[in-house]
């Protein structure tokens, strides 16, 4: 079934799972998620078909972020700009320096395109709001123009996919959790390179890691208290009262904040407060592994154990219908090594499930989860 159709009949019969032997049918919403602390994606196979329609292209300008050692004359120069054009389209006073962490708007380059996005997979409610027309519900397969509001409901999850390359089949995914309002604030792509940027203002997103093979992109997130970017995904950032903070799962990439620039190699995090650079390098928990149910075991019982890891305060709990992550059916916190509510409600018209763990510390960082493990649905439960 493809994702856009699996998305859409997603919660259409949900199945109760209740500390017993016994599956009953229900109807009704899954439960919320305790927070919005959402763990990464893991590579899957390049799917074998491209999406339905692709974002539709857009005047808007491109984006570039001002690193460590960048200047405006240097900036320009690399983009056959004239400083002073540079300093013009961004307000820039005539020798101030171009503010590390700053996203500056440049002409787009030969062969560049902006593409917007699309929302590739919803499972829950979202909404979209575009400057002039009102805010509506979103379904899977609708483009996303740069520039618009995209959020997520109480038990929504989205993923959008950016910077579309129809030429050469690359493109960047994000994964927006229950409670997440994002704007896509650019989205452009050229001949081996590809940049999406977003802004979010609350919740947390997930940015894949790319698939083995594929052309490169970079995907920036930015907050009111910072910006983090990596080249090759594998990344996740949550917004808190006042902070903002990153968990490198699969690749290096950088975070920035009040001009500072701090590198994080992969299974490091990094918080950024307000009006302060970013914190030294936190080393993720590494993650604890599956013990039952038994690989491919039908889910009878609603309880799912692991092994424990050291330092960590809970754990976060993760139920998707592919087994790269990028389609969530459940978000969940469990106080120990065993996730086992009183009902779990999941979708009914999908083959089967993967779940996964990932330890929280005392600080609220979430570390690297553990591998995937499958599970069978009941026979008589799926299409």
């Amino acid at each position: 079934m493809p994702p856009s159709t699996r998305a859409a009949a997603l919660f259409a019969l949900l199945v109760l799972l209740a500390l017993c032997p016994a599956v009953a049918a229900l109807a009704g919403p899954p439960a919320a998620p305790s927070s919005p602390t959402p763990g990464p994606s893991s590579p899957s196979p390049t799917p074998s078909s491209t999406p339905s329609s692709t974002p539709s292209p857009s005047t808007a300008p491109a984006l570039i972020l001002v690193r460590a050692g960048d200047t405006v004359e240097g900036i320009a120069a690399r983009l056959g700009l004239s400083p002073a054009q540079l300093r013009a389209q961004n307000g820039l006073a005539d020798g101030a320096p171009a503010p590390v962490g700053a996203l500056l708007e440049v002409p787009l380059r030969a062969g560049e395109q902006v593409s917007g996005g699309l929302v590739l997979s919803l499972s829950g409610e979202a909404r979209l709001s575009v400057a002039g027309a009102p805010e509506r519900p979103v379904g899977a397969g609708e483009a996303v123009p740069v520039g618009a509001l995209l959020c997520t409901g109480a038990e929504g999850y989205l993923t959008v996919r950016m910077a579309w390359n129809a030429r050469e089949g690359g493109h960047d995914d994000v994964n927006l959790m229950p409670g997440t309002c994002v704007t896509l604030a650019a989205a452009h792509a050229r001949p081996g390179a590809r940049l999406s940027v977003l802004q979010l203002q609350r919740g947390s997103v997930v940015v894949p890691p790319q698939r083995l093979g594929e052309a490169g992109g970079t995907v920036t997130v930015q907050t009111p208290e910072g910006v983090s970017t990596a080249e090759a995904g594998g990344f996740r950032v949550h917004r808190e009262a006042a902070a903002s903070r990153t968990e490198a799962l699969d690749t290096p990439m950088v975070v920035l904040g009040q001009g500072v620039e701090q590198p994080l190699a992969a299974g490091e995090g990094s918080r950024v407060s307000a009006g302060q650079p970013p914190s030294r390098p936190v080393l993720l928990l590494r993650a604890g592994q599956p013990v039952s149910p038994a690989p491919g075991a039908e889910l009878r019982r609603a309880e799912l154990r692991w092994t424990a890891v050291e330092r960590a305060l809970s754990y976060q709990v993760e139920l998707a219908v592919t087994e790269d992550f990028r389609e969530l059916v459940l978000l969940d916190q469990a106080g120990d090594r065993r996730y086992a509510p009183e009902r779990l409600s999941l979708p009914y018209r999908v083959p089967g499930l993967h779940w996964r763990v990932s330890p929280v510390d005392r600080t609220g960082f979430i570390g690297l989860p553990s591998e995937g493990r499958p599970l069978a649905l009941p026979r008589g439960i799926g299409p």
